[in-house]
């Protein structure tokens, strides 16, 4: 099944654990993260797609699924490049389920009006 608009999104970097800088002053406090996932947007043809809407949706462990939770659902752009970055802060309500059973993938909803919904 062949479609030359199709998009697919690529793992480029996971299971960085990135430490919480110390904020100070009237910035709000970062959550600490558990871990960051970079992914890259690309056609099937094998170029960035930049502005694309990302909806993350939902973690798939062992031994099922599960929603990412609200902060998590939250809409993200890909950049110039396509690419787009999911911070998962520690207290994550998934993160007790996939640390005994492992991500096995996560799903993303994505949208960009040159290519079609999928």
């Amino acid at each position: 099944m062949s479609r030359s608009s199709c998009l697919s999104v690529v793992a480029l970097a996971a299971f960085l654990l990135l430490p919480t800088p110390s904020t100070s002053g009237d910035e709000p406090a970062k959550p600490e993260l558990w871990r960051t996932y970079d992914f890259h947007v690309i056609s099937q043809d094998g170029k960035p797609v930049a502005g694309a809407v990302v909806k993350p949706w939902q973690v798939a462990y062992g031994r099922g699924s599960m929603g990412l939770g609200k902060a998590l659902e939250a809409t993200l752009t890909t950049d110039a490049e396509g690419k787009f970055e999911l911070a998962i802060p520690k207290d994550a309500a998934f993160i007790p389920t996939v640390e005994t059973y492992g991500i096995r993938s996560l799903a993303f909803h994505i949208d960009h009006p040159n290519h079609p919904t999928w």
